[in-house]
């Protein structure tokens, strides 16, 4: 509408040639402001090594969009945890789904709260994915009587997982705590799926479907 005002807004990334590599921490005195500006670097630098993003402790009112990393990490593990270990210290939360992974391997998410009680699902697995690790997070969901509300959410029209570890978490509320299709078919389907250790709390329906 105003030709002569328009404004372009931009973002310049310096990427070191073989990608980032290592310890990066997140936070308003870290590396990287929020988790989604490290993720969109790897988008844009890629990896050349594993590379392990810690958390301040704090809030983080932001969505974790993963999908699609294969296609930036190189084969190389993604970790994202919490900079002091504890899982209460940092919370993400968000509207629609706080995590995405599809198209993603190679990823551990530990020691986090995933604040999913606003929003649709605290992880969501929308395509294939392999060598998952979801390990010692408290995800939390709305108690409701809606499929909408689930902490760990797989369709079954969403592709093959395999090698998916989910393990000592506290998982609450969600009109099922666990809604998990490994494959697409009786024939088709995940290997080496372990869920082991956790606690399912305060679900509508099941803990597990």
């Amino acid at each position: 509408n105003y030709p002569d005002n328009d404004t372009l807004v931009g973002m310049l990334w310096k990427c070191f040639p073989n990608g980032l590599q290592g310890n990066y921490t997140i936070g308003d005195t870290g590396d990287f402001p929020s988790l989604s500006l490290a993720i969109e670097k790897i988008k844009v630098c890629g990896m050349g090594a594993d590379v392990v993003l810690s958390l301040q402790s704090g809030t983080y009112i932001e969505s974790c969009d993963l999908q699609d990393i294969n296609l930036h990490s190189n084969g190389y593990t993604l970790t994202i945890n919490s900079l002091n270990k504890n899982k209460t210290d940092v919370v993400i939360g968000s509207a629609g789904s706080v995590i995405y992974l599809g198209k993603t391997d190679n990823v551990v998410i530990e020691n986090l709260t995933i604040d999913a009680t606003n929003a649709t699902y605290g992880i969501q697995f929308t395509s294939s994915c392999n060598n998952i690790v979801i390990r010692n997070c408290i995800i939390l969901s709305d108690e409701t009587n809606s499929l909408t509300s689930v902490p760990i959410y797989k369709d079954n029209n969403t592709g093959i997982c395999n090698n998916i570890y989910i393990i000592n978490n506290h998982i609450y509320g969600g009109f099922r705590g666990l809604y998990f299709y490994v494959g697409t078919s009786t024939s088709a389907f995940g290997t080496n799926i372990v869920i082991d250790s956790n606690i399912f709390e305060n679900q509508y329906e099941y803990g597990m479907y």
